[in-house]
């Protein structure tokens, strides 16, 4: 399991979304905004997303997708700070979960991240109807 993302209890709700989507995890490229494991679940340090963003800045420009979503607030502010788009408060990022935002080309499709539903599963069913919504994209 090293080297693979989203394993665990995270990753069994990650490849639930996606199936149930009838999206293959081998057809998506799959990368993380911090690229060392954070032990708890906890959330990333200012500094911590600092040092990794350059990483995921090259990876975005060598892969150059046509669609990038976002899993959850980190990814979604630091996706959204790069490609300059309005930035709400931080309690209003969830209202950006399921929208697309067309820029330069490319669709941002922020979603929540698959922890939320194993401390909010009652979002399960909206969290589902977004990753349909990317197959859709995909398609």
């Amino acid at each position: 399991s090293e080297g693979k993302m989203f394993i665990g209890p995270s990753g069994k709700i990650f490849d639930r979304l996606l199936q149930n989507a009838e999206i293959q995890r081998q057809d998506i490229y799959i990368t993380n905004l911090i690229k060392c494991y954070l032990p708890k679940c906890r959330r990333p340090s200012k500094k911590e997303i600092e040092q990794c963003s350059a990483y995921l800045d090259k990876e975005i420009e060598f892969i150059d997708p046509q669609i990038i979503v976002t899993l959850g607030f980190h990814a979604t502010r630091y996706i959204f700070k790069k490609y300059n788009l309005n930035r709400p408060p931080k309690k209003e990022y969830k209202n950006l979960f399921g929208k697309q935002f067309h820029i330069n080309n490319r669709i941002i499709f922020p979603v929540r991240h698959p922890t939320a539903i194993l401390f909010n599963p009652e979002k399960e069913e909206i969290v589902q109807e977004n990753y349909n919504l990317i197959s859709k994209l995909l398609s």
